[in-house]
Formats: C-alpha cells, structure tokens, sequence
C-alpha cells in the first residue's frame, strides 16, 4: 500500500482544505515508489517545513502548510505504531531531520 492510498483510509478525514495540502505534499515530495508508509509521511512533511522556512514568513499564511506538516508527521508516527519495533528508530530518525533542518534554517533566519 503506499502513502496516498493509506491516508484516504484514515478516519476522520480532515477538512477539505487540509486534506488538499496534505495531498499535494505527498504529490510534491517526489517519495521514491520503495518508500515505506513512514519515511513518505516524513518526507512530505520535511518538504513543507522546508518550504515554510525558505520562505520566511511570519504571516499566518504558512499556517496551513504547518499545520499539514503536522499531520503528516503525525500520520508518520501512527503509521510506525504499526510497527512496533521500529517505532524507537523512526520517532528518533524523524526528530532528528527535523532538527537538521532547523538548524540549517536558523542563520539564515538570524540574518534577516
């Protein structure tokens, strides 16, 4: 099963909006047609923050791409629960990229 067709499974659906920026995150990621359920919710989930913070906005329009981030990674995690024994790894794995990206986001962020 790949990611696109997981997240049509989950219930309940979020709104339509949200639904739509969580879709073309997926879309836009590119995630390999190997990717595990997991690593394609992380994926599309690093893109938009990675997205959000090239683009320096403190206006409330990243707030629905933050909020997909959000629950992609949340679906990142309850996918890997289906999993127990790898959930350890892909929790630490996720907040680790995450990491790296904020921290190579950060001095360009300190020099505007």
């Amino acid at each position: 099963m790949n990611l696109q067709k997981w997240l049509v499974m989950r219930t309940p659906l979020p709104p339509e909006s949200l639904t739509a920026a969580i879709r073309q995150a997926v879309h836009l990621s590119q995630q390999s047609s190997s990717a595990s359920i997991v690593q394609g919710a992380q994926s599309a989930s690093l893109h938009l923050l990675r997205r959000s913070l090239e683009r320096a906005d403190d206006s409330r329009s990243e707030a629905l791409h933050l909020l997909a981030a959000d629950a992609l990674m949340t679906y990142a995690c309850e996918a890997a629960c289906e999993d127990p024994p790898s959930l350890d790894q892909s929790a630490a794995e996720a907040m680790e990229a995450v990491v790296t990206l904020f921290r190579a986001a950060l001095p360009a962020r300190r020099g505007q």
